[in-house]
């Protein structure tokens, strides 16, 4: 049977001596301050639940906490690290369990946040940051990622709406990011782990087909969708089919991972991501005895025909004759020259792993896209970043930000943008899906732990690689010159 969150919180409460009805809402929780706040210049809150009101407790994860607070010198840097790091640990595990017909099959449920619902990318993204406390399959941290990736897979094999390429990516990487910190093969084999390949595998293939057959006959295509939306952006135009795609050797995907449909089906973020991961989830496929015959080979074949997709249709001139990728193409010479907040995007591209960040198409890229030849590039005295049609123009998506650092080596950028994420919370200490460049009171999404994690992810980035750039202060000028 199913260990329900509310459950587990009744069992936590009492063992702790806490009154169910003084745990709180944290929809309405995470949009108000609380004591202590943080001693820096922005006086952040303290977001974190009682221990006995958290939805998943890893000893791992606190010591890590625990580690950082003598790496980082600046008050409002731990805080909002000691916020956001394990939000979705905290908040937003509603129940974790073992499945109905299998009780040895772990299965876990992951909500994003302020909406109570599990998305494959999201709850990917939101469990990620925690494979820095897993180093074997008995880590507490383990079992939960055993229990999204067994959750997924069902997912998976069944259906899914409005489809983003970036889910079965995200699927994909979950699975590594568990095996490369455990080398637990054998979690693998069994369950319906390979039967989601098998589904992932068989809708790639189909969702690479050109609308127009060789003799000029329309394909129908295997994938339709249209809903009752307010924006245009909810649904796909053309009866459902969406803007036609020649054939490429790219993977459809009709919808972004903001949730928008594509302009141009084939997203070269998206396609990127999936090839990396192909790649690393054949090593696992091939050390499978009970592994289809040849499902590993077509994995790679498709991880290299989408690699060599991306150079031939993703790669184009920008208006100052440099080479960049587009962020979508149609194989018919459209072609969209933009990134959005998202991730996978391009500015992801060296974090996905697809390449590294000194690539000089990449760096094209990255010039483009961080400047105002990207129509979603925003900029204000708050925050400058790049947003997303997904909310109203002039609004910086934090995860963008955070992104920057994660691909850069520039110290200057690192400390900028730092200071930028800093005071861009409202006080609150927890990282928004969007936030007005010009107003910092007026931002989206108060409890978004995908961002949240991504940001604790970043901090654990710097420890690693500029561990000096921790011993910093990232107050304001004003207030450290009155210091």
């Amino acid at each position: 049977m199913l260990m329900r969150g509310a459950t587990r919180v009744v069992a936590a409460a009492l063992l702790f001596g806490v009154s169910v009805g003084e745990c709180p809402n944290y929809s309405t929780h995470s949009q108000q301050r609380h004591e202590p706040l943080s001693t820096g210049a922005y006086a952040l809150s303290y977001q974190r639940p009682d221990p006995a009101c958290r939805t998943f407790n890893s000893s791992g994860v606190e010591e890590i906490i625990v580690r950082l607070k003598d790496k980082i010198y600046d008050p409002d840097l731990y805080r909002l690290f000691e916020n956001t790091f394990p939000n979705t640990l905290d908040t937003a595990i509603r129940w974790r369990g073992v499945a109905a017909n299998n009780t040895a099959e772990e299965l876990c449920f992951v909500i994003t946040g302020d909406i109570n619902a599990m998305w494959i990318r999201d709850s990917a993204d939101q469990i990620a940051p925690y494979k820095s406390a897993m180093s074997n399959a008995t880590d507490d941290i383990a079992s939960v990622f055993r229990g999204v990736l067994n959750m997924q897979a069902r997912y998976l094999i069944v259906f899914t709406c409005n489809f983003e390429l970036d889910d079965f990516a995200a699927f994909l990487q979950l699975g590594h990011d568990y095996y490369t910190a455990t080398g637990d093969v054998d979690f693998f084999g069994k369950y319906q782990w390979i039967y989601a390949i098998q589904s992932i595998m068989s809708a790639s293939k189909a969702l690479k087909q050109p609308t127009y057959g060789p003799d000029g006959e329309w394909v129908v295509p295997e994938y339709t969708f249209q809903s009752q939306t307010m924006t245009g952006s909810g649904t796909l135009g053309n009866h459902g089919v969406g803007n036609p795609v020649n054939y490429t050797g790219l993977i459809r995907s009709p919808f972004r991972p903001s949730d928008d449909a594509a302009t141009y089906d084939f997203s070269i973020p998206a396609n990127m991501m999936m090839a990396v991961y192909l790649e690393s989830n054949a090593d696992i496929m091939e050390r499978l005895p009970n592994a289809p015959a040849g499902l590993a080979k077509e994995m790679r074949d498709m991880a290299s025909e989408v690699r060599e997709a991306i150079k031939t249709w993703g790669t184009v001139k920008a208006p100052s004759g440099k080479k960049v990728f587009a962020y979508e193409v149609d194989g018919y010479g459209g072609q969209n020259l933009m990134d959005d907040a998202n991730v996978p995007s391009l500015l992801s591209a060296p974090f996905l792993g697809y390449l590294d960040k000194n690539d000089e198409i990449y760096q094209n890229t990255r010039s483009l896209i961080l400047s105002r030849s990207n129509p979603f590039w925003c900029q204000g005295p708050i925050i400058s970043g790049i947003g997303s049609p997904h909310v109203q123009p002039g609004a910086t998506w934090p995860m963008s930000v955070i992104m920057r650092i994660m691909t850069t080596d520039d110290d200057i950028e690192i400390r900028t943008n730092m200071k930028m994420i800093l005071s861009s919370t409202a006080g609150l200490g927890l990282i928004h899906e969007s936030v007005n460049a010009f107003d910092a009171k007026k931002w989206s999404r108060q409890w978004f732990t995908w961002a949240n994690g991504l940001f604790g992810q970043m901090v654990l980035d710097i420890e690693a690689r500029k561990p000096g750039l921790l011993k910093e202060s990232y107050q304001p000028f004003r207030y450290m010159a009155a210091a």
